[in-house]
């Protein structure tokens, strides 16, 4: 190969290698600002979202826990997820429930939890519970734990999937 070609290969490579990792780094910057794969407006068939109870099947909890609103937002830290949840006492006994932590469909786990006011038999309370997670990480699974002062009242554990919750942007 003689010194021209040579030289021109060399040219071309030099200028296609930064045009090539710009291009990777832009398009991922717009699929992460525009939505991509793991948008989170697809919950997976068995996640619960806005209108579900989150103790559902658990009869011995006696309370109900319905997500009345749920939304992820954008912020300069990364992304708030925020659920606002309906917490009623169908029991005899007063009842404290307590959400959190959440962890994502990227593994992360965000430990903070938010524990409702204590609930007399047949009251209702409103709870709103924020979590700050990852940029493009999504809320998977929530804990859910339900205590009644009574006696034979058993202590309730339950960690339920969670999905389908617009990103605002």
């Amino acid at each position: 190969m003689d010194r021209t070609t040579l030289a021109k290969v060399l040219l071309v490579v030099a200028i296609a290698i930064p045009v090539v990792i710009e291009g990777v780094t832009f398009f991922g910057l717009f699929g992460q600002h525009f939505g991509g794969a793991e948008d989170a407006t697809t919950p997976t068939p068995d996640a619960l979202s806005v209108g579900d109870n989150l103790l559902a099947g658990v009869d011995e909890a006696n309370v109900t826990a319905t997500i009345e609103s749920g939304s992820i937002q954008t912020t300069a830290d990364g992304w708030l997820f925020t659920l606002q949840i309906a917490v009623t006492n169908h029991g005899s006994d007063t009842s404290v429930v307590t959400f959190g932590p959440v962890t994502t469909g990227g593994g992360t786990t965000r430990k903070e939890t938010v524990t409702s006011d204590r609930l007399s038999p047949n009251t209702t309370d409103s709870v709103v519970a924020q979590w700050s997670l990852p940029s493009g990480e999504t809320p998977r699974a929530l804990d859910v734990v339900v205590r009644a002062d009574g006696v034979n009242s058993p202590t309730v554990e339950r960690t339920v999937r969670i999905g389908g919750f617009a990103v605002q942007r």
